[in-house]
């Protein structure tokens, strides 16, 4: 008897449910909300900086993903900073999960993009992570075995495990 085990990646959750379908659509109204709200001054020159919600929740699982995108960062009073071109990103935990502050001479849809790769990621981390626990625990049983392993097109992956 066999049991198989789909793993989808991360980003593909967080697409479809992640804090209640946020978009890039949402983070511009609420940019433009927040402009609204908040008028420049005169002969003040402001920074573009957006604060993402983010499903990060582990510190080391994070830590593990910028040094997979090969991004430098410091950790300071509780934040880890990190840059990506002209983008200075900030991470700080709020409640469960940490938000993800952006910084810099930069547009909304480049944030997003920047979001989006560090989101994606860190998705890949967690499924890494999952599917080595998965195997370690399989190989540790003597009442199972690990049937196969197979890589969908969309990055999931499908475990057969022998009970």
């Amino acid at each position: 008897m066999s049991v198989g085990v789909e793993l989808v990646p991360l980003s593909m959750l967080i697409a479809t449910s992640f804090a209640g379908g946020l978009s890039l659509f949402d983070v511009k109204k609420q940019a433009k909300e927040r402009n609204k709200n908040n008028p420049p001054q005169k002969n003040v020159v402001e920074i573009p900086s957006y604060i993402l919600p983010t499903v990060f929740t582990d510190k080391e699982t994070l830590l593990k993903t910028l040094d997979n995108l090969g991004l430098c960062y410091t950790e300071k009073n509780g934040k880890i900073e990190t840059s990506i071109q002209n983008c200075k990103i900030e991470f700080f935990k709020e409640s469960e999960s940490f938000s993800m502050q952006i910084t810099g001479n930069v547009d909304i849809d480049k944030a997003w993009e920047e979001y989006t790769q560090i989101t994606d990621g860190y998705g890949q981390v967690v499924q890494s992570e999952v599917i080595n626990n998965i195997k370690e625990k399989v190989s540790q049983s003597s009442s199972f075995s690990l049937e196969s392993e197979e890589v969908q097109e969309d990055n999931s992956v499908v475990i057969t495990i022998n009970i």
